[in-house]
């Protein structure tokens, strides 16, 4: 998959490398909200737009929906974006 340039926030490594390191029953958005204190309705917005970006992928069980990374590269650039704590730009493959 080819990405355009974009901006990673900070709130959003935080999800990538928080999915990136627990099971399944931890992965819905009431959880990450609640794990990362972030406030719902945003960590909804920024999941939301995560997923357009093609960055997350979605599975449906019952009544929950699950988040999951779809590539390790996202966990590596998060997690360094988390270590200098600020804003960074991909790099297009």
């Amino acid at each position: 998959m080819v990405f355009e340039k974009q901006e990673m926030k900070l709130s959003e490594a935080r999800i990538l490398v928080y999915l990136s390191q627990v099971d399944k029953p931890f992965k819905f958005a009431r959880m990450i909200s609640t794990k990362l204190e972030i406030g719902y309705n945003y960590t909804l917005e920024i999941l939301k737009s995560m997923i357009e970006k093609g960055w997350l992928s979605v599975e449906l069980d019952c009544t929950k929906k699950y988040y999951s990374v779809k590539q390790i590269s996202l966990i590596i650039i998060a997690k360094e974006l988390i270590k200098r704590g600020r804003q960074s730009k991909l790099p297009a493959e």
